[in-house]
């Protein structure tokens, strides 16, 4: 008999999902983004970041936050809460919790993106500026790419992949799945 195409393509994917959903991809041409590597950021990086600041008693302060704040990590902590005062470098120990939570969850192939809402625009550019530098990305540079999404109201909406600028709607696609 003659099986309609929908249908085989249902039986197809229900059969082989992973390769439908890779054939899928490929056509619609996302296999670059979705399949991509998500670049290694060890913790380290942010004390070698720390280490790259001037030798201050408010940068030996966040040497010390971050040593108690790896330490409590070690108690194996699925959530994390840091109240200090401005300037004593809660961003860079933010980076530092999710990127020693990434690696605890690195149980499957795939690397788990690190997702950081914030309230306040001030604070978002403020913290995509230190999350630019440690990916070691032009910090003034706007266009957004598969190491580092920024999207509030005010986004840039220019994305880079592999070294090709896409336009708005790409970008939006990118920004929005």
């Amino acid at each position: 008999g003659h099986i309609a195409p929908i249908q085989a393509l249902k039986d197809w994917q229900q059969q082989c999902p992973e390769r439908f959903k890779k054939r899928v991809y490929n056509l619609a041409g996302l296999d670059n983004y979705v399949y991509q590597q998500r670049p290694e950021l060890p913790p380290e990086c942010v004390d070698a970041r720390l280490t790259s600041l001037p030798d201050t008693p408010l940068n030996a302060l966040r040497h010390t936050l971050r040593t108690r704040l790896l330490s409590a990590i070690a108690v194996d902590h699925p959530c994390c809460t840091l109240t200090l005062p401005t300037g004593t470098g809660k961003t860079l120990l933010a980076a530092t919790w999710a990127l020693t939570q990434r690696i605890r969850a690195h149980v499957t192939e795939s690397t788990p993106k690190i997702i950081i809402a914030l309230p306040f625009l001030s604070i978002i550019d403020q913290t995509e500026q230190e999350y630019r530098t440690l990916l070691g990305l032009n910090p003034h540079d706007r266009a957004q790419s598969n190491q580092l999404l920024a999207s509030h109201s005010l986004s840039y909406s220019e994305y880079e992949i592999e070294g090709q600028t896409l336009g708005a709607n790409a970008a939006r696609f990118f920004l929005d799945t």
